[in-house]
């Protein structure tokens, strides 16, 4: 490859914690879950489009509150110690959720959580769980489904030992998605479960 084909180069899959540069070339990846961001700062020649210089920072948080003294990001949801904890701030300006953003996302928010309580019409009568490792319950659950709703297949494969299949079923009566209040975000601005 020839020498300035590529400014800068933002990983992920690996959910890493990265920034390095490599033969010139910066490169940055900030974990999973949203629960961090990447940076790298470029200057670009504005005449020849080539860049000039480049410098990439270590991965970030998201936090909106931290423990005082720690800067450890800390939860938000919880009423008891929230007033315990101080902003976080990142180049010395506090941390704050921009309302545009949230006000532009809170009908597709409305929307998923909608769809995330619909029912499917199965209960379950106890737990079917997720081991990690190579077979669980749930991973061959899922195998099997994929498996009889394909027809003409001889195989399925789910990959539970890394990833595929990340929580439990519960006991009880199954919705399309986990159901858990995402506004107003909590310390990571959104939240997985």
């Amino acid at each position: 490859m020839s020498p300035g084909l590529i400014d800068a180069i933002v990983a992920g899959h690996t959910h890493s914690a990265m920034a390095h540069e490599v033969n010139g070339i910066p490169i940055v990846e900030a974990n999973s879950l949203g629960q961090a961001f990447s940076r790298v700062d470029l200057t670009i020649d504005r005449q020849t489009g080539r860049r000039m210089a480049s410098r990439p920072f270590a991965p970030q948080e998201l936090c909106l509150v931290v423990d005082p003294g720690t800067d450890t990001c800390a939860p938000t949801n919880d009423a008891r110690v929230r007033s315990a904890r101080v902003p976080a701030h990142y180049e010395g300006r506090p941390v704050q959720p921009d309302q545009s953003i949230v006000e532009a996302m809170a009908p597709e928010m409305a929307r998923i959580q909608q769809m995330r309580a619909l029912p499917l019409g199965v209960s379950l009568d106890t737990t079917i769980g997720r081991t990690g490792e190579f077979e669980s319950p749930i991973g061959n659950l899922f195998a099997d489904a994929v498996l009889h709703s394909s027809p003409g297949a001889d195989v399925a494969i789910n990959n539970n030992g890394r990833g595929g299949l990340r929580a439990d079923l519960p006991p009880g009566p199954l919705t399309f998605g986990p159901l858990y209040d995402v506004f107003p975000f909590d310390n990571r601005l959104v939240r997985f479960s």
